[in-house]
Order: C-alpha cells, then structure tokens, then sequence
C-alpha cells in the first residue's frame, strides 16, 4: 500500500515532464524549419514575416521596409508557410477581417494616419480632442 501511495505521483509526474519536453521538441523543430517568406508570431504576440535566416537568429519584417533581428527561440509559431494553398472564402474573410483589426490597432497606436484625417468627429480640434 505505501508503495503505491509512492508510485502514483512518481508515474505523474513523469507524464508531466514527458509531455513537457515533447512541446518543446516540437516548437524547436519549427523554430529551425522556418524559411523567408514564412509569416509568424514571436513568443511576444508580434507578427511578422521571416525575410533571412541566420545561424541562429531570424530577421522578420513587422511593417513595410522595417526589418528587425531575433534569436530563433523567439518564434512562437508560424501562422502561413509559403507555397501553401490559399484556402477557402472563410479563411479570406478571416484575413480581411485581421488586416483591418491591425490597421485599426496600429491607427490608434498612433503609427499609421487614421483613416479620413481631415474630418472631424464633433472634436473641438482637427485631431479630434
């Protein structure tokens, strides 16, 4: 009987680390898979596009001419490889929908102008504030 008190935890904590290591294996087998012209996400939630691969770093273009360097591991998952098939009408409307998403994030970051600037929403000012 106190053997199997001891053996259960042992064998559960066993699948917990076998699992454990097969993910990693996996996300490392992807990270050394990547290729230019492959979409991805990095471990910070930043999508970009895989423009080189070095050694052991990676460089990703997040917005138009705007190239960055990053340690492979940084990768996260790959969201598109190239040469993949386009999908149907739900995927396009799922990228439709993403791009503007983006473009309404990065508007209200500031990076990108928003959209119809010279009207104004009832603001006191041209800005709108």
């Amino acid at each position: 009987m106190e053997l199997i008190i001891l053996a259960v935890p042992l064998v559960l904590l066993w699948l917990m680390v076998s699992r454990g290591r097969k993910q990693q294996r996996e996300l490392m087998a992807t990270q050394d898979s990547v290729r230019p012209g492959t979409q991805i996400m990095t471990t910070a939630g930043l999508y970009a596009e895989v423009v080189a691969v070095e050694e052991e770093a990676v460089i990703l273009e997040i917005a138009p001419g705007v190239h960055t360097r990053w340690n492979k591991r940084a990768i996260g998952q790959v969201v598109s490889t190239p040469g993949e098939p386009d999908g149907t009408a739900s995927s396009e409307s799922t990228a439709s929908s993403e791009s503007t998403a983006s473009e309404d994030i990065r508007s209200e970051a500031g990076y990108a102008a928003p959209p119809n600037s010279d009207a104004t929403d009832g603001g006191t000012g041209p800005d709108g504030r």
